[in-house]
Parts: C-alpha cells; structure tokens; sequence
C-alpha cells in the first residue's frame, strides 16, 4: 500500500484542466480550486501520517507542531523536511487562499497557482522518490506525470 493516494493527483488534473480551459478567470471556477484545496488537505494528512505524526488543518498549532517534526529529522531527510517545510509555507497563506475561492481574489490565487503549487508539486515528487515501495513509485510516476500537466497549465498565468 502507497503512502499517498494516487487518485489525490487527480484533483491536481481537475485544477490544471481549470487553467487551462480558462486561464484568465480560472480563480472564479469554485470547483476545481476546492479540488485543490481536496488535494492540499489530503496529502499532508497522508504525508504526516506517514510519520507518524498525524498533523491535521492549517492552523497555529498544526504549523508548530510541523516545525517540531521537522526540526526533529536529521539532515539526511532533506526532502522529508522540505515537504514539511512546504506545508508550513502553507499554513501562513491557508486563510489567504481559502478566504480567495469564495471571494474570487485574483491574485491570491494566482501566487498560489504560480508559487506555491508548483513548489508542492516538485517536493512531493522528491519526496516520494526516496520510499521504495512497488506503490510508492507508481504514486511517484503519477505525481510526476501531475507536476509536468501542471507546468504546462499554469505558462498562461505565470509572470
């Protein structure tokens, strides 16, 4: 069994068919930016699941309780403790975005779509190249095959 759910990518797939079919309003689509923020929840709920550290929301003491988990991996878990890195960035900006799908804010979503997500993406995809479990790496090719849909979605609103 994989650490992460490879049907999560799909909600990314939802997210990046969005950008793609309307780059210039996709932050007013409020379906595929909740499939996003589906896809956020679930795989740090997985993620830190993973070890053992069932870390859930996007709140002050989740973020904390991230930086001791972190703090708490040698240097030789790099991308574990880029991952978690990742979700404390997204902590700072949860409300922000969550806030921006109901009240349609351009550009919040749009740093999220340009910055933020891509970053998840290609730390994911780090971090699940270091498991080696038959299903992780199917996770990993899905997640990478994600990563490279995704890039070519976001060209039309990236600076």
């Amino acid at each position: 069994m994989s650490s992460i759910a490879v049907e999560l990518f799909d909600r990314v797939d939802e997210f990046a068919e969005c950008l793609t079919a309307n780059p210039k309003d996709f932050w007013k689509d409020k379906a595929s930016n909740e499939s996003i923020a589906v896809f956020c929840e679930n795989f740090f709920g997985q993620f830190f699941a993973t070890l053992g550290a069932p870390i859930a929301g996007f709140g002050v003491k989740a973020k904390e309780a991230a930086v001791r988990k972190r703090l708490s991996l040698p240097e030789s878990a790099a991308p574990t403790r880029q991952l978690i890195a990742e979700y404390e960035d997204l902590c700072e900006i949860w409300d922000d975005i969550k806030g921006a799908r109901y009240v349609e804010d351009r550009e919040a979503m749009q740093d999220f779509a340009c910055t933020y997500l891509s970053a998840l993406l290609e730390d994911a995809a780090g971090w699940l190249a270091t498991l080696s479990s038959p299903d992780d790496k199917l996770v990993l090719a899905r997640a990478e095959q994600c990563w490279d849909k995704y890039q070519e979605a976001v060209k039309p609103i990236c600076p």
